[in-house]
């Protein structure tokens, strides 16, 4: 947990400030380069707005509890696209990017939610 923080640090760090490097070696055009330049902040936060979601998978897949994941993906849908809803037409593009950390949020929030229990019934096999 704690090297998975630490990665996710160094990596949307590396995202961040390497960004403005990394792109125009993928690219040319000066407005797909300006394009992702604005929402380069967004793509730099997911790693570190992601992990806990991603590492939460992984111990629900390995331990088989799909039903908690579903239940868990359909809340973390449901928040995203009210999410999506209330912040697109505010920040248009960036609110897409806001909308979608926030399904990350939700999404590590509710596995932890059902955490617990898996723990316990590790405990008790």
């Amino acid at each position: 947990s704690e090297f998975s923080a630490l990665f996710a640090v160094l990596i949307s760090a590396v995202i961040f400030f390497g960004g403005p490097y990394f792109i125009p070696f993928m690219t040319r055009d000066p407005q797909v380069i300006e394009s992702a330049l604005i929402y380069l902040p967004y793509c730099a936060l997911t790693p570190l707005l992601g992990f806990a979601a991603w590492q939460l998978d992984g111990i629900f897949i390995g331990t088989n509890k799909t039903r908690q994941m579903r239940n868990a993906g359909i809340a973390s849908v449901a928040l995203y696209i009210a999410a999506h809803y209330l912040l697109t037409p505010s920040y248009g593009a960036a609110g897409i990017w806001m909308a979608f950390l926030v399904y990350y949020v939700m999404r590590a929030l509710t596995l932890a939610l059902y955490y617990p229990s898996v723990t316990k019934e590790m405990r008790a096999d």
